[in-house]
C-alpha cells in the first residue's frame, strides 16, 4: 500500500483512495488543483466537465484518518510516509509526538 500526505489538510492517505493518480490530468483536474495530492475529504467532488467524481467530501473510513503536520512528510522508496525532520514513519511519529498529530 503506497501512502501520501494530503497537500491540503495533511492527512495520511492511500494512493488508491484519494486524488493521487489523476492530479496531473488537465482533463480531470481543475487548473488550481493541478499537481496537488488530495485525500478523499479534500478531493474534488466534480470534474471540470461537471460530471461527479467518486468523492463526496467525506473520509472513506477504510482506515483511521491520521492528520500529520502539513508538508512535513514524504513518500519514501518503500511507499511509506516518512518524516522529513525525524526520519520516522508516520505511525512511529504519531506515537512519539502525539501533540503534533490528530486522529479522526
Amino acid at each position: 500500500m503506497s501512502l501520501f500526505q494530503c497537500d491540503s489538510c495533511g492527512a495520511r492517505e492511500n494512493t488508491a483512495c484519494g486524488w493521487y493518480h489523476s492530479r496531473y490530468s488537465e482533463r480531470l483536474t481543475f487548473k488550481d488543483s493541478i499537481g496537488k495530492k488530495l485525500c478523499s475529504c479534500c478531493a474534488p467532488t466534480k470534474y471540470p466537465s461537471g460530471k461527479p467524481t467518486k468523492f463526496n467530501g467525506q473520509w472513506h473510513n477504510r482506515f483511521k484518518r491520521l492528520i500529520l503536520p502539513i508538508g512535513e512528510f514524504f513518500t519514501n522508496s518503500a511507499g511509506n510516509l516518512e518524516s522529513k525532520e525525524t526520519g520516522m514513519l508516520c505511525e512511529e511519529f504519531a506515537k512519539n509526538y502525539p501533540d503534533r498529530v490528530k486522529y479522526e
